[in-house]
């Protein structure tokens, strides 16, 4: 015998307005109640989900398929429909647990709709089998736990955006390193929350994922960049970014990894200082210098001829020996400090080690050349060491040759400058030597004059 021919006389005036088949066809299990809540009729998916034959349910009320812990509330939520019997979609429904017949039970969803039967509004009740949703949703809530516990223990600072670059998520490390709090950023401009200024050119840079969104690749930060702070303080900070794709692949925003690479970069400065500078008077150190030497030689960032001017502190070993090395260090770094003053912006001084400087002139001819080596010379000659109560003076022979981008070697430049102030100490020192085309050289001898008072030649 089928549900059809069992159907109380309600079920009889739904089958003849034409309900059962659609009951019958139905995905979802469906069964129809009257106003106090018992079974009228119910379709076979209902009877396939619960495990009850259908002459088992009908006439019974429809909290025999709702465990005991649940009733109460079945109970209210059907008072509260009667007070009230409009559709109910399956999202307004109630979440509970249904019972099958063998006594396990499922998580469902229920939700009614009315039903005009003529002498009375019944109600038609669909009961879904969400197992899998509920399981679907504590798995997809178990990563997103995983994931926040990740990203607030991950040392990088962490935002995503949407297509149009508005935050919609900041990490704990991304509150502290933009300033403010995720309140405050989310819904905001990544290029408002995030304002990041080029190391290169001081210019506000673009926001990088306005960039990625643009190129539609991910992308990590060559350039250096200094983060503005809403106090008004400044970070050096790496990233990286990515676009966020939906399935079709259509970008539908980015995420940006932030670090504060302040110290890192502080860091390296000084390794790089440190690897490039002499220690004692913090000047370009030999290395340095020929590298730099190099460079101009090979053309690389100037054309025309520049000069090379090599450095020998004349009596400063006597000082040296008479004073102890303490004095003569303190007498480079001086002389040091006086040669940096005389320098030209572009220009490189180096100390390539004992009392011998050198001197990178860019972009300088051999006329201003001779200038300037002449005003180093005159500011080593003037100068007055004291030490212990004690004055000292000193001259400084220097050697000077053109360099011109693309003619000769390093080593060559080198030794022609060398040799150029060589010869000058060689005629009494305190002068200045310049190598002409062709290797001839010219001198220019300063002019020593008497020694001031409490002062000793050594």
């Amino acid at each position: 015998m089928t549900p059809e021919t069992r159907a109380t006389p309600e079920g009889h005036t739904l089958r003849e307005r034409g309900f059962r088949w659609l009951l019958d066809a139905a995905p979802d299990a469906m069964m129809v109640v009257d106003r106090g809540g018992n079974i009228l009729t119910l379709n076979p998916q209902a009877e396939r989900l619960f495990g009850w034959k259908s002459e088992e349910l009908l006439g019974h009320p429809v909290e025999t398929l709702i465990p005991d812990r649940f009733r109460p509330a079945h109970v209210a939520h059907r008072a509260e429909y009667r007070s009230s019997p409009r559709p109910r979609p399956m999202g307004a429904g109630i979440n509970l647990a249904a019972r099958r017949r063998d006594g396990s039970e499922f998580p469902a969803d229920i939700s009614l709709s009315p039903l005009d039967a003529g002498s009375q509004t019944l109600v038609l009740a669909v009961i879904r089998d969400i197992t899998e949703r509920k399981r679907a949703e504590e798995t997809l809530f178990r990563e997103k736990e995983r994931a926040l516990v990740t990203l607030a223990s991950i040392g990088d600072a962490v935002i995503t955006t949407d297509a149009a670059g508005t935050i919609e998520f900041a990490n704990p490390v991304a509150e502290r390193l933009i300033g403010r709090a995720l309140s405050e950023a989310v819904g905001k401009p990544l290029a408002e929350a995030l304002p990041l200024v080029s190391d290169a050119t001081g210019a506000a840079a673009e926001s990088p994922a306005a960039r990625c969104l643009r190129e539609g690749h991910a992308m990590s930060g060559a350039e250096q960049y200094s983060l503005k702070r809403q106090d008004g303080s400044e970070l050096e900070v790496g990233y990286s970014v990515a676009p966020i794709r939906n399935r079709a692949g259509v970008a539908t925003g980015v995420v940006v990894v932030l670090r504060d690479v302040t110290e890192q970069r502080r860091v390296t400065r000084r390794l790089f200082h440190e690897a490039s500078h002499d220690a004692l008077t913090g000047l370009v150190n030999r290395a340095e210098f020929e590298r730099r030497l190099k460079r101009i030689l090979e053309g690389a960032g100037t054309r025309g001829e520049s000069s090379l001017c090599f450095l020998d502190l004349d009596r400063f070993k006597p000082i040296n020996d008479t004073c102890g090395h303490a004095a003569g260090d303190e007498m480079l770094r001086q002389i040091g400090a006086l040669l940096s003053g005389l320098m030209r912006k572009r220009d490189t001084l180096a100390r390539l080690g004992g009392d011998e400087f050198a001197v990178l002139l860019e972009l300088c001819p051999a006329g201003e050349a001779r200038r300037i080596a002449e005003n180093l010379r005159r500011g080593v000659e003037g100068h007055r060491f004291v030490w212990n109560g004690e004055a000292f003076s000193l001259g400084v022979s220097i050697g000077v040759t053109p360099i011109i981008p693309g003619k000769g070697t390093m080593q060559e430049a080198l030794r022609a400058a060398d040799q150029a102030c060589y010869a000058a100490k060689g005629e009494g020192g305190n002068r200045v030597r310049y190598e002409r085309s062709g290797g001839s050289l010219s001198s220019a001898a300063g002019n020593h004059g008497e020694d001031q008072p409490r002062m000793r030649q050594v």
